[in-house]
């Protein structure tokens, strides 16, 4: 889009004010649950913004039929199942709803990688990867069922990234590539803090939102342009 509209002017500011509303309740020991709630938010309103979009460029069925266009379509299913994910994981977030919430975050990084257009590569390092994950779990007496859907998550999310700067980067936007890159900055995290304590695992802890955030931003405003180059027919 040359001039963004006035819709996705205040999705961004948006974004930012809650972004905001997540660190401050972090660095003033709020109650877990006003993190919770405003990081819910952010997600829910990504996912609104891609459901809009959706909405609006995706009634033209004729135009949307195409493999490209359905293609890009598997980016705004992927953030509704991200929303899923982060109900159960940001919302509640206790561990008796981690299985399924880190379940529903692989199948929104299944998405993605249909979307990226797997190889046989890109197969066989997930599957090296995801295997590994499970032998470390496994020798450290960490194994479990949210652990192994964990080291999945990882592992897909690892070659969801470098599928995006190789193989898949020609049809693969810039938005997307930074969101997914950010996505899995914040994925490494979560999984740094798990194995850091004291001051080290606090820096930590706190920067998991500062790549979050954006990365979903990223990814949305990715589909958001498809779409409405979609309509245009042409660049945006």
């Amino acid at each position: 889009m040359k001039k963004p509209d006035r819709f996705i002017k205040l999705y961004l500011i948006a974004e930012l004010l809650l972004l905001i509303a997540v660190k401050a309740a972090d660095l003033t020991a709020a109650p877990a649950w006003t993190v919770g709630a405003a990081g819910f938010a952010a997600i829910l309103l990504n996912a609104a913004a891609a459901f809009f979009y959706y909405r609006r460029y995706g009634r033209e069925r004729r135009a949307w039929r195409a493999p490209a266009a359905e293609r890009e379509n598997l980016v705004a299913y992927a953030l509704f199942v991200t929303l899923a994910g982060d109900f159960f994981l940001t919302l509640i977030g206790t561990e008796a709803v981690f299985v399924p919430g880190i379940a529903l975050f692989c199948l929104a990084e299944i998405l993605y990688a249909a979307y990226l257009g797997p190889c046989a590569w890109s197969v066989a390092l997930q599957t090296a990867l995801t295997a590994a994950g499970l032998v470390v779990l496994q020798r450290t007496g960490n194994f479990s069922v949210a652990s192994a859907l964990g080291a999945l998550d990882l592992a897909l999310l690892t070659v969801n990234m470098l599928m995006a700067w190789t193989s898949a980067a020609k049809r693969t936007s810039l938005l997307f590539k930074l969101g997914i890159t950010l996505f899995f900055l914040c994925d490494s995290f979560i999984a740094l803090r798990m194995v850091t304590a004291g001051t080290v695992r606090d820096v930590v802890a706190f920067m998991v939102w500062v790549f979050y955030a954006p990365s979903q931003v990223a990814i949305t405003l990715s589909y958001v342009r498809a779409a409405a180059q979609k309509e245009s027919g042409g660049d945006v």
